[in-house]
């Protein structure tokens, strides 16, 4: 599926990654993440995109997104008020989504393979115009949850999927191991 001669670009929406590995009982080691993908092909792009509580002027993704920012990943963040107006979230996220569509269009004449960590049905035509460009497209998402995260419309889009479950084991964050003296 993933080749080593393939420039390739990772588009990762953290919500999304989050809850996924969340429910499947794990939590993402995301210089890990990058690792797999720079191992397994020739990685252009890794970008981060999410939305972000502020509350009293404090970030909850501010160490997050700074780690990221310093350790080879781009990153999206649109703060978000906890104090909202109806519908000003789902307004937030297709913002965010939109983002994402213009990143990988405005990348594919510099890649092969487009890399998305997301569940959102809005990128199917994203997907379709990548493909029509001749980039191959992988999503990554799960059904291997009570509920799955993704619909079978986006899964069936993509030119391949992949469940996060079968990432877990390469992508998972390892506590420090202490020893006792």
């Amino acid at each position: 599926m993933f080749y080593q001669t393939q420039k390739c670009a990772l588009f990762i929406d953290g919500q999304s990654l989050f809850y996924a590995c969340r429910e499947l009982g794990f939590a993402v080691d995301y210089q890990a993440l990058r690792n797999y993908f720079a191992e397994a092909t020739m990685l252009a792009r890794a970008k981060f995109y999410a939305l972000d509580r502020v509350e009293d002027g404090q970030s909850p993704l501010r160490r997050t997104v700074d780690w990221l920012t310093h350790n080879g990943f781009s990153t999206v963040i649109l703060d978000q008020p906890t104090v909202e107006c109806t519908g000003a979230e789902k307004h937030r996220q297709a913002v965010l989504n939109g983002h994402k569509a213009v990143d990988a269009l405005s990348m594919g004449g510099a890649i092969d393979h487009a890399v998305f960590i997301d569940n959102s049905p809005s990128l199917i035509p994203v997907i379709a115009a990548l493909q029509a460009q001749g980039i191959t497209v992988t999503v990554i998402s799960t059904i291997k949850t009570d509920v799955p995260m993704i619909g079978q419309d986006l899964r069936r889009t993509a030119d391949h999927f992949l469940d996060v479950n079968d990432l877990a084991q390469s992508i998972q964050f390892e506590p420090a191991r202490t020893s006792v003296a």
